[in-house]
């Protein structure tokens, strides 16, 4: 059971001051056992062991918003923005493990786990012109964890108290230009450094570029972007680099009720350099890296059409596909992978392919009801690993009531 409350408060003064804020507060909780058997291969050989988990726990979570608006003119726009966040799960959670195999058991009794957040943002928003506007910000964030729990093996005990922070300190800064009426440029920027980052793949050293362009006439709309997206991280366990790339454009067309078009390409290229750590012939092992490479290109297009006798025909077509790196069998790493062994190489990419066709009829009866029909191909095929390839035709049909 979770009962909860909310608190809202909001606050406009003349046409230059706005605030308005949100608590919310809700207490759960639960009872729960699950208790199993378990039989099978792990990394270590064959495996049987009884798993009994049981307990009660509280989850009291609290939740709080505050904004904070400013207009000390027509052209400019002071906002600050801070949020808090904070769960915790107390109670006593007991995992109890017995092994058959050697009538070892392991006893971990959980006690606490909580997660507070707390972010501000400050952001201002200058229109310079009519046909330009600046805009920029700043954010911060801390998160902090907090852990207690007790481990038991064999008449061995420890209690475990851990804890850990980390703040993220992040700018961004971008421009709105609107050369001409129909044509809008929106142009991007963000850089952030974090300290202590929780895992190897979040964000720690990073920074990301980004622009759009938007044509808007009467029904036709055509706009592009683009997106880079660059990050860092290293950890005392393992390091992590990500590199992306986003590509886009997108075209509608309804020159009349009878005819509407749209069509949409995209290419996301993604390449990340990360540590390794696995298990060997029983042995861990430590120090290598993998370079995994995607390059994703997606593209779609649909006709919709009015046909005499006020029946409508839609017309689509979907095509995603990986083409990986490059290579044409899986075990060709290129040597960009380091010294990734070759059992591993065939994982740094996965190239694949997925295209549907699809055709739809909607055909009316009276004013308010409609019958529709619809056809729809859908082909699957990976490049490597060909026993997931698969074909489907599907057909469908429904019926469409107004009231």
């Amino acid at each position: 059971n979770t009962p909860s409350w909310r608190l809202a408060l909001f606050r406009e003064a003349n046409d230059w001051f706005a605030v308005n804020a949100r608590f919310t507060y809700s207490g759960g909780r639960r009872d729960f056992v699950i208790d199993e058997s378990l039989f099978g291969q792990n990394r270590f050989g064959p495996s049987d062991r009884q798993i009994l988990v049981f307990g009660d726990a509280r989850r009291p979570v609290t939740t709080a918003n505050l904004t904070f608006s400013l207009f000390p003119s027509a052209a400019v726009t002071f906002t600050n923005h801070t949020a808090f966040h904070h769960t915790r799960m107390e109670g006593d959670a007991s995992y109890q493990e017995l092994d058959n195999r050697t009538l070892v058991s392991n006893f971990l009794n959980f006690q606490f786990l909580g997660i507070r957040s707390i972010t501000n943002s400050t952001d201002v928003q200058w229109r310079v012109v009519k046909r330009l506007s600046l805009f920029g910000g700043y954010r911060f964030t801390n998160r902090r964890i907090r852990s207690i729990e007790q481990f038991s093996s064999n008449g061995f005990e420890d209690v475990v108290n851990a804890s850990q922070e980390n703040t993220l300190h992040a700018g961004v800064a971008g421009f709105r230009l609107k050369p001409v009426e129909p044509l809008t440029v929106v142009i991007e920027s963000e850089i952030g450094r974090a300290d202590r980052p929780f895992y190897t793949i979040s964000d720690r050293n990073y920074h990301s570029l980004g622009g759009r362009v938007q044509y808007k006439r009467g029904s036709l709309l055509l706009s592009a972007a683009t997106r880079t997206f660059y990050n860092t991280n290293s950890v005392s366990l393992s390091f992590h680099t990500q590199r992306s790339r986003n590509y886009s454009a997108n075209a509608a067309w309804a020159p009349s009720r009878r005819f509407a078009f749209d069509a949409s390409y995209s290419k996301i290229h993604l390449d990340t350099l990360t540590g390794l750590a696995y298990f060997v012939n029983f042995q861990m092992v430590t120090g290598d890296r993998s370079l995994y490479v995607s390059n994703l290109h997606t593209g779609s297009v649909g006709v919709n059409l009015e046909l005499p006798g006020r029946m409508d025909l839609y017309l689509g077509y979907t095509r995603v596909q990986d083409v990986g790196d490059g290579r044409s069998r899986p075990e060709l790493a290129p040597p960009a992978a380091g010294n990734v062994p070759g059992f591993l190489a065939a994982v740094q990419t996965f190239p694949l392919s997925y295209q549907s066709p699809l055709a739809r009829i909607s055909i009316p009866f009276f004013s308010r009801l409609r019958l529709n029909f619809g056809y729809q191909f859908y082909h699957y095929k990976e490049d490597f690993f060909r026993s997931q390839n698969y074909r489907a035709h599907t057909g469908f049909s429904s019926l469409l009531w107004s009231f």
